[in-house]
């Protein structure tokens, strides 16, 4: 593992960019990846099982998300999905499944942010920047 930082530092953040990935991570790569995850992520209503994203994070490897463009399975699993877990951006949520025996299956969901209509009064502050990337993160799942 190299050590490095997939997250951009807060005051390398640039709202004027309108893809939410590229504000949250810094290697192209990664924004790429992110930016294709979320895409299938819509294209599937909203939520997939963990089966679907095992599935899409082998497709990812093996080139056929996107062409001539492949990300590594672990990658995925430990950049991306990890680190938009960690943000809060998406959870494992339970949903109600009755052909299942417990009835229960989770679902991979994005989390819409709850964040007041006008930004926080002051200058630049860690509270300014966090309203800034929950407000690009409610729009690209708005409907």
């Amino acid at each position: 593992m190299s050590g490095r930082n997939p997250l951009k530092p807060l005051n390398g953040l640039d709202f004027e960019k309108e893809d939410i990935c590229e504000v949250i991570f810094s290697h192209k790569k990664t924004v790429k990846a992110c930016r294709l995850f979320l895409d299938w992520l819509k294209n599937n209503g909203n939520e997939s099982s963990r089966a679907q994203v095992s599935s899409f994070a082998r497709e990812l490897a093996s080139g056929h998300v996107s062409e001539s463009f492949t990300y590594k399975r672990s990658n995925f699993y430990r950049t991306v999905l990890k680190k938009l877990m960690a943000l809060g951006f998406i959870s494992l949520q339970p949903r109600f499944d009755a052909e299942k025996r417990s009835g229960t299956r989770y679902v991979y969901a994005p989390i819409r942010q709850s964040i007041p209509k006008r930004p926080p009064l002051g200058e630049r502050s860690f509270w300014t920047l966090a309203w800034e990337v929950a407000k690009q993160w409610n729009k690209e799942f708005e409907g």
